[in-house]
């Protein structure tokens, strides 16, 4: 079984993140749920064996799901193994449980069934991040703002 951190850092790697911190801004911190989309090209030979692009006669384009419910719970959705393109194969990245809704997963069900509607990591998200505007900026989010403000007005208030 894989260890927790090499996973991350396939992770890391596959979705294109810029270290593992990335990683983990995207998925901590209560950053919001929300997924990226993997698309991936493997070029072959008669062989079956994956060459250049140049030296290809046939290539197949693939596609993963990186879920977090933004609260360091994250998943990976690929095709199954075992049913191919008829069902998924989930994950779970550096964590023991990852919370996700019905409509969530229907979101995640639609790039498998139109991939082509997708870039490679493209992010969808679905909801606000509680602490920044988004989880790739450290601009903070307008709700902690004022819950700062409302914390000092009290503090000079009762002094």
């Amino acid at each position: 079984m894989e260890s927790g951190d090499s996973k991350k850092l396939k992770i890391v790697e596959r979705y294109s993140f810029d270290d593992i911190n990335h990683l983990h801004k995207f998925t901590e911190y209560l950053s919001g749920a929300k997924f990226m989309v993997r698309k991936h090209t493997d070029y072959v030979d008669d062989d079956g064996d994956i060459v250049d692009e140049a030296d290809a006669v046939e290539s197949y384009t693939s596609v993963s799901v990186l879920y977090t419910d933004g609260d360091s719970g994250a998943m990976e959705f690929s095709f199954s193994e075992i049913y191919e393109d008829k069902g998924y194969q989930i994950e779970m990245v550096g964590c023991q449980w990852c919370d996700i809704t019905p409509e969530y997963m229907l979101a995640i069900n639609e790039v498998f069934l139109h991939p082509d509607l997708y870039q490679h990591g493209e992010v969808e998200v679905f909801e606000s991040p509680c602490t920044t505007v988004s989880w790739d900026s450290d601009e903070l989010n307008e709700r902690l703002i004022n819950a700062k403000k409302d914390r000092e007005n009290r503090f000079t208030l009762q002094h």
